[in-house]
Order: C-alpha cells, then structure tokens, then sequence
C-alpha cells in the first residue's frame, strides 16, 4: 500500500528578549512638587495620572528637561513608541551629559526598528558613564537585531559584569547565544536567570524554547507552563505549549492551547497552522484544511502550510486539487524533498503512476535516505508490474528504517 508518512513540522516563536530593557532610573536636576507627584504615580503604574503631572509642569516649564524624559517614559510604557522618541530626545537634547536619558532614547528608538540610531544613543551613554549596564544591555540588543552577534554577545556579557543579578540580562544574553548556535551555554544561562529571578516569565519560555531545540520536550513543556502561570494572557505561550504537547504526541490537549492562542490573538498565522497539524494527528482533515486556509490568507507565502494544506487535501481523497496546490507552492519556493514526496502521492492517487515515481525519484535525490519515499516508490512500482524494481526499493525501506511494518508488509 502506499504510505504518506512524512516528518512532522511545527512553528514555534522566537525567544523573548532580544528588545533593549529600559530601565526606568531617574536622576531628576530639578525638583518640583507637581514632579514628584508625578513620579509617585509612575512608580505606582498609575500612568494616566503621572502623565497628567507630568504635562502640567511642562506647560509652566516647557523646557524641562526631567518632565520631558518621565512623560516619554510613559509614553513608551503605553505602546506610544513615536511619541516616546520625541520627548525622550528632546530631553537627551537639553540634557547632553545624562547617560541614563540617552540609554533611554536608544530603547526607544530601538523599540521603533530604528536599531542602528539607538546605538549612536548606547554610545553617548557610554561615554558619559561608562559603567552604566543598561546602555551595554540595551546597545548589545540592538547589535542582535542588526546581526551583529559577536559585538552583541560581548556587549551583553558586559552588562552581566556590570550587573551580575540581573535576571534581565542574563535573558538577554541567553537569546544571543542561542541565536549564535550556542544552545547549552543558552541553557546555563537562562537557568542563571531564574536563579536570579524566579518570576521571570520571559526566561521561563525562553529556557521552554531551547529545551524544545534540544529534543527535552517534557521539560520544554514545564518550563512554558511556569510562564503561562505568570502571564496566563500571553498568546505566544499557548501557542508554545500546543506546539510541545504536538512533540508529545498529545494533539488534543494540543489543539485547546492553539485554541487559546487565537481566543486572544485570532489574527496570528501560526497557531492557525499549528491548529491545523493538530487536527491533522486527531484525522480531522477537513477542519485542520480550513485551519491552513486560515493560515495562509494571514500568511500568503508560507510554503510549509501550502504543504500541509496538500497533505489535508490527499487526506480527503482530493488529490486533484493538491496537485494544484503544490504548483503554487512550486512558484513560492524552490522544490524540496517535501514537495517532490507529496506530488508523488497526488499523482499516484490519480493514478498517473509515471509521473508519480519521477517525483519520488526527485525526492529521494535530496533525501537519499527516506524511507518513505522508497516505500511508496516501490508501491508505485508494483502497480506498473514492476516488482523487482519495487523489492530493490522496500529493501532500502527496511534497511533504513527496521521497524517499518508497512515496508516489510509490501
């Protein structure tokens, strides 16, 4: 029989962290009561009403440099970031010799993409107070996002120097050396995060992310569901955690966290797609098709689930339209092994068995070692009448993968 087995492809998020800290440390030069009211309702959280301070001392004193810097604080806290880049740095221009506003104006324009003008901002800082960790923490984050890793690893190795308990550091520095390919020592390092700070959900998910990378899939799982506790409302997390219990073989637990995932963020592609292998497992094909298309109409290039879509549709015994599907798939990326191996089951489903072993052929040239695809080469094989090629072919099968029953059934 012919077998449509194939490697099992999820979508996970990115660490968490890779975004400057800002540190809301304040050396006010002036001092007024209006100012200091203002402060107490920010240290509270009680924003609105420190903005309201804060905007009151700059209608008397429009140049004041310390309401200037509080109230784009806010403004950054509140999501505002273009409003937070104008009084931030119009504070940086009035005060030129305090590190702390200009370590300031760089997460913000950071917080913005504006990535290369923020470490200008990290620089004058560091001129100033060159001990200072939070512009060589928020200048090493910059330098990630702009792919320069070495400096950003020696910059964030600085701010754990400078800062030796820093839990937000130690995260920071976790997520440049994952993304140097540094994993273990990653590990070590969010797992000193959390020495530091218990509470630290990004650390908690990030330590998730690379477990998952390693193949330690239970204590990925434990580690996203510590953070989920702490942020129960974050989307990512659910996503994640659906995503490990995927890995786990648990597609149902797995298809209520993609659930939830999208109860707070519907108009995220991946837990759509990651939905979708869901259903795909639990052989619900029709619902995990209309989990892809959803997918796709938020993510229109997404080759994986235009391959996953394919997959739905064979399932459904529509192998026509998967044809179709994989040939817009063909215009999205160049071929892969995937695409080779799924337009030979199409073919073979409509019987055009030619065609179907050329695919298959296609696909073992980038995957010699698949045993699917010499499984349902070989299935193909002896459905032309072809049996001493197929035999050749379900030997290979077997010699790569020992426990394929299928093979040794056919």
């Amino acid at each position: 029989d012919l077998r449509r087995a194939s490697a099992r492809r999820f979508s996970v998020r990115a660490l968490q962290g890779a975004r400057p800290v800002r540190y809301y440390v304040v050396d006010m030069t002036s001092s007024s009561a209006k100012l200091e009211r203002g402060l107490d309702f920010h240290r509270q959280g009680r924003l609105a009403e420190a903005a309201v301070a804060y905007r009151e001392v700059l209608g008397s004193e429009p140049r004041n440099a310390d309401a200037l810097h509080l109230l784009g604080l806010v403004m950054a806290a509140e999501g505002r970031g273009q409003d937070a880049v104008g009084f931030i740095g119009a504070a940086a221009a009035l005060q030129p010799s305090n590190a702390v506003i200009h370590a300031n104006f760089g997460s913000a324009l950071s917080d913005l993409g504006r990535h290369a003008e923020a470490v200008q901002c990290f620089d004058r800082a560091l001129t100033v107070q060159p001990d200072l960790a939070a512009a060589y923490l928020g200048r090493g984050s910059a330098l990630m996002h702009l792919g320069r890793l070495d400096q950003a690893l020696a910059n964030l190795g600085q701010a754990v120097r400078l800062a030796p308990k820093d839990a937000r550091a130690y995260n920071a520095l976790g997520v440049a050396l994952e993304r140097a390919k540094r994993p273990e020592e990653a590990l070590r390092i969010f797992q000193q995060a959390l020495a530091f700070d218990p509470r630290n959900a990004e650390a908690h998910h990030n330590l998730g992310l690379v477990l998952a990378a390693l193949g330690r899939h239970a204590e990925a799982l434990a580690s996203i569901e510590r953070a989920l506790a702490l942020q129960p409302q974050q989307a990512a997390l659910h996503s994640n955690r659906g995503t490990e219990l995927l890995a786990l073989r648990r597609p149902a637990d797995a298809l209520a966290s993609f659930d939830r995932a999208l109860g707070i963020q519907p108009g995220d592609a991946i837990p759509h797609h990651n939905r979708g292998l869901a259903l795909m497992s639990l052989e619900r094909h029709t619902e995990a098709l209309a989990s892809f298309d959803r997918a796709l109409e938020l993510a229109p290039v997404s080759v994986q689930t235009h391959l996953w879509r394919v997959k739905a549709l064979v399932g459904l015994a529509r192998p026509a339209e998967a044809l179709a599907s994989l040939d817009r798939t063909l215009m999205l990326a160049p071929p892969e092994f995937e695409t080779h191996f799924q337009r030979g089951v199409a073919l073979a489903m409509l019987e055009r068995h030619e065609e179907s072993i050329a695919s298959f052929s296609q696909a073992l040239t980038l995957d010699p070692n698949s045993p699917e695809a010499f499984n349902n080469r070989g299935a193909v094989l002896v459905r032309l009448f072809r049996p001493a090629e197929a035999l050749e072919d379900f030997v290979n099968a077997v010699t790569r993968r020992p426990d394929y029953a299928d093979a040794y059934v056919n």
